[in-house]
């Protein structure tokens, strides 16, 4: 017990020793040739899904490497035990051929391994993390170690759209760090307004979880560092959104960021008096004086558009349309 807490506090004061210096690393683009580990950090994925993303990455002129766990099924659901999903993150991020960490799938899990994962390890071997669900408590711990990371399409996506899709193709862009920005339509519920920040954030009940503990990205950043939220759900009712929602406003998360981004609220029952989840939440968030956008579209629907976690931003939001434009 005593091991345990010594690193915890490792943890804590060397990520925010790392955030103090005002740091942000970007991973080095991706080109032909490098190779891309992809590991399952949470739930055992379908093999096609894995078959399907190396179909992807291949085509792309990368080459594809499992990690030893990827297909692994222990523990219930889970992708191999804590310690076995870990070693595979640890493999790929100090094999100095690995150039980036595909996820398989989200699930359930990742924040088991988090607790074990060193930032140190992350700040010295800078990798693009992929993709989104609970892949959330890494992205948090990767921003939490001052690294970007994408949230972005897994392998069931790239499996069903085969790299045809237009998220895809962009996730194609960043990760060889071509410029992108978005516009989309707006919303009823917007709340107007511009501002920059860095962003973070991802799967409200994952981040949720997190929030307030060492592993909360938002707890390494310099207070006065400008930040962007954010959110997107998916198969949780109203009550469980309300009380998250209500409880990441108790924490001070909305009185501390300059933004706020929801991306999709998705397969719901749709029961209460709101019209939808989108309506609960602006109404909990009706006196946020931040600019606050709704629709964006990333999640769990249809599309998933994908975003630089940790990059600086630039977000525009109008009852017209909501801008989102990458400053890193």
């Amino acid at each position: 017990m005593k091991l345990i807490c010594i690193m915890l506090t490792f943890w804590t004061l060397s990520s925010f020793s790392v955030r103090a210096q005002g740091l942000f690393i970007r991973p080095e683009a991706l080109k032909p040739g490098d190779k891309v580990m992809i590991v399952s950090p949470s739930s055992t994925p379908k093999p096609e899904y894995v078959t399907g993303a190396e179909e992807v990455l291949s085509a792309w002129g990368l080459v594809p490497v499992r990690g030893a766990h990827v297909l692994a099924n222990a523990n219930g659901t889970y992708a191999g035990t804590p310690q076995e999903r870990l070693d595979d993150l640890i493999q790929a991020l100090t094999d100095p051929e690995i150039k980036a960490i595909f996820c398989s799938r989200g699930g359930h899990g990742s924040v088991q391994e988090m607790q074990l994962l060193s930032p140190e390890i992350i700040r010295k071997n800078p990798k693009w993390l992929i993709g989104y669900s609970d892949i959330t408590a890494m992205h948090s711990t990767w921003q939490s170690a001052g690294v970007m990371s994408l949230h972005g399409p897994m392998g069931a996506h790239l499996n069903e759209h085969k790299g045809m899709d237009e998220e895809t193709q962009i996730m194609h862009k960043m990760l060889m760090n071509q410029s992108v920005s978005y516009t989309f339509p707006g919303h009823e519920l917007n709340k107007v307004g511009q501002v920059k920040g860095r962003l973070f954030g991802g799967n409200l009940s994952v981040y949720d979880g997190v929030s307030g503990s060492y592993l909360d990205c938002l707890q390494h950043f310099d207070k006065n560092e400008p930040v962007i939220l954010f959110i997107e759900e998916v198969e949780e009712s109203f009550e469980r959104v309300n009380r998250m929602v209500n409880h990441l406003k108790l924490l001070g998360v909305f009185d501390r960021v300059q933004g706020v981004i929801f991306g999709q609220f998705t397969d719901y029952e749709k029961t209460g008096a709101w019209p939808s989840e989108e309506h609960m939440v602006a109404e909990i968030l009706k006196d946020c004086s931040i600019p606050i956008a709704f629709g964006f579209p990333a999640g769990h629907g249809d599309v998933n558009y994908p975003l630089i976690m940790g990059a600086e931003v630039e977000l525009t939001v109008s009852k017209d349309q909501l801008q989102l434009k990458f400053a890193d």
